[in-house]
C-alpha cells in the first residue's frame, strides 16, 4: 500500500501543476470577457483587482498571486492584437509607440508573455520587459519598443517565432484619470511591420 502511494504521488503533483497552470491562464485571459473594453487593441477589464471580481478569479489570485494587486495599486491592459485589430503573429515584427507620464501612473511596465503558458519568453538577451526606468525615451518624451524574434536596434523585447505571444501593460499607482476615465486613454499603438515566412 505504501509503495502504491509513492507511485501515485508524481501523478497527483503533475495534475496539480496542470490545474494551477490552467487557472493562471484563465485569470490572465479573464481580462477579456463581456465586461472588458478595447482601446486600440488593448483589452481592459475593470473587474480585475476590484471588489467585483468573480469568485474563481479571487481564488486563483489568492493561490497564484497573478494579477493580484488591487485596481488602486495597478491597472492591467492585455493585448493579443495590434492597433488594427489583427492577431499578434510571432513571425512578424512590431513597434509599440506611446507616451506614459506621471499623469497616468507613478510607474509602468510592458512585458511579453507566451500565450499558451503565460510565462516569460526565454531568450539569450535576458530581456522580457521595459519600464519607465529602463526604457530609452525619444527626444519628445515618447517611447518606441521593438517586438521581434530577430535582433533590433533600440528598445527591443525578443520573442520566439515558435510561440505566440501577448503583451501586458501594467500601470502602477494609477491616477484618478486612469481609473475613472479608462475608455478615453491614449494607450501605446502596436504597429505591425515586416513579417517573415513561417
Amino acid at each position: 500500500m505504501r509503495l502504491s502511494s509513492w507511485f501515485k504521488l508524481p501523478i497527483v503533483m503533475v495534475a496539480g501543476m496542470a490545474a494551477g497552470l490552467m487557472c493562471s491562464i484563465f485569470l490572465f485571459h479573464s481580462i477579456k470577457d463581456v465586461t472588458s473594453i478595447d482601446i486600440d487593441g488593448w483589452q481592459h477589464n475593470a473587474n480585475v483587482g476590484s471588489e467585483n471580481a468573480s469568485a474563481l478569479s479571487r481564488t486563483v489570485i489568492s493561490i497564484m498571486g497573478f494579477l493580484g494587486l488591487s485596481r488602486e495599486e495597478t491597472v492591467y491592459f492585455l493585448a493579443d492584437r495590434d492597433t488594427e485589430g489583427e492577431p499578434l503573429e510571432s513571425a512578424c515584427e512590431y513597434t509599440v509607440n506611446g507616451r506614459i507620464t506621471s499623469e497616468h501612473a507613478r510607474w509602468w511596465s510592458i512585458t511579453a508573455y507566451n500565450t499558451k503558458t503565460q510565462k516569460l519568453i526565454e531568450n539569450s538577451e535576458d530581456k522580457y520587459s521595459y519600464t519607465g526606468d529602463t526604457i530609452v525615451f525619444n527626444d519628445d518624451g515618447s517611447f518606441s519598443i521593438n517586438i521581434a524574434a530577430s535582433k533590433q536596434q533600440g528598445n527591443w523585447i525578443p520573442v520566439s517565432e515558435k510561440t505566440s505571444f501577448d503583451l501586458l501593460l501594467r500601470l502602477y499607482n494609477p491616477t484618478a484619470f486612469v481609473t475613472k476615465q479608462t475608455q478615453t486613454l491614449m494607450l501605446p499603438k502596436i504597429i505591425k511591420g515586416h513579417c517573415h515566412e513561417k
